[in-house]
């Protein structure tokens, strides 16, 4: 019982961080560019829109390009928008550049799943 009660704790805990790392990307987020390099299918399914798992090449005005994942959700006919070569606005963590999200303003819904915790 102790540690069915240590692991919720830890597990409250946890996803407080990730809340708080993944609001700030959204509030704090500096703006750049993804090109798309690589699309797969992600596991998740949100109504008729399904996941996609986007390899990203990120460039940030003054810093080199980067290379990062980016999980959104997207019906069938945005879904066929995301391809190789297509580019993106998106968001980057400004203390960890691991974390990208593809800009809201896209319409495209971004999965929790997006950001490494």
């Amino acid at each position: 019982m102790t540690l069915l009660i240590a692991f919720f704790v830890w597990a409250v805990r946890d996803f407080g961080k990730f809340n708080a790392k993944r609001e700030r990307v959204f509030r704090e987020g500096l703006r750049g560019e993804g090109t798309i390099v690589g699309v797969t299918d992600g596991l998740a399914r949100r109504g008729y829109d399904r996941e996609v798992v986007l390899t990203l090449d990120v460039v940030l005005p003054g810093r080199p390009v980067s290379r990062a994942e980016a999980r959104v959700f997207a019906g069938q006919v945005k879904a066929r928008e995301l391809v190789p070569g297509a580019r993106l606005p998106v968001l980057v963590d400004p203390v960890d550049a691991s974390r990208v999200v593809v800009d809201p303003a896209t319409g495209l819904a971004t999965s929790d799943l997006s950001l490494p915790r």
